[in-house]
C-alpha cells in the first residue's frame, strides 16, 4: 500500500504547482497587476545615469547624511518585496546611490537600517512623468537620534 500512495504523490504535487502557476498568471493578467521592471540596477556604483533616467518613470536615490555614523546598510522594500540593500558611505555628504525601475500605481516603499529603524512611504507612480524618490539617512541633533526620511518629487534630486 506505501509503494503505491509514494508512486502517485509526485504527479499528484505536479498538478497542484501547475494549478497554482496558471493561477497566479491569471490573476496578474486579469486584475492587471503591475509587475516590476528594473531597468538598470546592475552596475556596482550606482551613479547617476541620464539614459538610464529617460527610460524610468520611478528613480530612487539613497544617501547618509551622517558623519556619526559614516556607513550604513539600507534595505528597500516595495510593497514587501525587496528591491535592494545598499551600503550607503557619508564621504563628502553627498554622495547619492541611485536605482532605476519602471513601474505605476500607488505603492508602499519601506526603507530598514537593520537596527531597528524603519520607515514607510506611500508613493504613486505613473507613465506620464517619472518621479524621484529621496531617501536619507542621518542624524537629527534636535532629538539626538538616528532618523529615516522618505521624499517624492517630480523635480529631479541631484547634486551637481
Amino acid at each position: 500500500m506505501k509503494l503505491f500512495l509514494f508512486k502517485h504523490k509526485a504527479p499528484a504535487l505536479l498538478l497542484v504547482l501547475g494549478i497554482l502557476l496558471v493561477a497566479s498568471f491569471s490573476l496578474i493578467i486579469i486584475f492587471k497587476i503591475p509587475l516590476i521592471n528594473n531597468l538598470k540596477n546592475s552596475t556596482t556604483n550606482h551613479a547617476f545615469d541620464p539614459d538610464a533616467e529617460a527610460s524610468s518613470n520611478v528613480i530612487i536615490m539613497v544617501t547618509n547624511q551622517s558623519y556619526e555614523n559614516p556607513t550604513v546598510s539600507l534595505t528597500v522594500y516595495l510593497d514587501g518585496r525587496k528591491l535592494f540593500r545598499q551600503s550607503c558611505e557619508t564621504k563628502d555628504q553627498h554622495t547619492g546611490y541611485y536605482y532605476y525601475y519602471d513601474f505605476t500605481g500607488t505603492r508602499t516603499l519601506k526603507v530598514t537600517d537593520g537596527n531597528g529603524l524603519e520607515e514607510e512611504y506611500s508613493i504613486t507612480a505613473s507613465e506620464d512623468s517619472p518621479v524621484w524618490i529621496l531617501i536619507s539617512y542621518g542624524f537629527n541633533t534636535m532629538t539626538d537620534q538616528f532618523e529615516l526620511t522618505i521624499d517624492s518629487s517630480s523635480i529631479p534630486f541631484r547634486w551637481e
